[in-house]
């Protein structure tokens, strides 16, 4: 695989950047923290510090969950697995170290779903397949299927309210509650109520856009936990089935799906194929 200095800097920290709300689309982030500065003007060893501190407090994160020795654990599956990177046009002092970085990126990413060194499939095959999803993710060319394998759960649900909440301890102040229709993966059931706790920046009460209809849902407990724990510093009280989403949101018109917010576009796709 092989990268420019522009592509790699629109490729890291493709899960670290804003995505897309059922409630405020243009408005919710999973995370505050903002990409690293394109190589191309800033320089390879500005770039590369910058990944490091992002990565850094990634990891903070990860140790306030107990799950920090699993990252390491995980980098080296992914090392041997992963598509080797090519760089080019990047030649100051410290290029020489984002192949390893961008092997940190995807490792984060897994354990970030909930992914862990024992969690992969037990097929070599299916292990090598998720971690080559992680690295179309991070190399910001994810296609639907890389979607679909990577999330914990994937569902068709119904929106039935989005409510203003910052009485939580996790960071968030949006509250996002559906009832699923129809289950792709995980253990969901059609009839139950599903949480999404979410981080906007548009003032609690504003109006929601689009707030109704059926969405196709890419969810993980174990993201909740990780933006929680990434804005908050603590482990959240989780009580029931509260997600994160691990990708943005697809709205269900008809027999098609339509990319809601911005983000990696995604051909609209048949919904009686999910």
């Amino acid at each position: 695989m092989q990268f420019s200095a522009a592509r790699l800097a629109r490729a890291s920290f493709v899960f670290a950047f804003a995505i897309a709300s059922i409630g405020v689309a243009s408005k919710a982030q999973q995370s505050e923290v903002p990409p690293p500065p394109d190589p191309g003007v800033s320089g390879s060893d500005t770039y590369v510090a910058t990944w490091e501190d992002i990565q850094e407090e990634r990891s903070k994160a990860f140790a306030t969950l107990g799950i920090a020795p699993q990252q390491q654990a995980l980098r080296a599956q992914v090392r041997n697995s992963a598509r080797k990177l090519v760089q080019n046009n990047l030649t100051a002092t410290r290029s020489a170290e984002i192949p390893d970085l961008f092997i940190d990126e995807i490792a984060q990413l897994l354990l970030s779903i909930g992914y862990g060194p024992g969690d992969l499939p037990k097929s070599q095959g299916d292990a090598t397949s998720t971690i080559l999803s992680a690295q179309n993710v991070v190399s910001g060319n994810p296609t639907f299927d890389d979607y679909l394998a990577l999330s914990k759960d994937v569902v068709v649900a119904t929106i039935e309210s989005i409510s203003a909440a910052q009485d939580a301890d996790d960071g968030m102040n949006l509250t996002v509650t559906f009832t699923v229709d129809k289950v792709a993966k995980g253990n969901l059931q059609p009839g139950q109520t599903v949480t999404i706790r979410q981080y906007s920046n548009s003032p609690p009460g504003a109006s929601p856009a689009n707030p109704e209809g059926q969405y196709l849902l890419f969810l993980s407990q174990a993201r909740y936990d990780y933006v929680s724990a990434r804005r908050a510093g603590r482990r959240p009280q989780r009580s029931g089935q509260v997600f994160g989403e691990v990708f943005q949101p697809y709205r269900v018109e008809g027999d098609r799906l339509l990319s809601v917010g911005e983000g990696q576009p995604v051909p609209t796709k048949a919904v009686s194929a999910i």
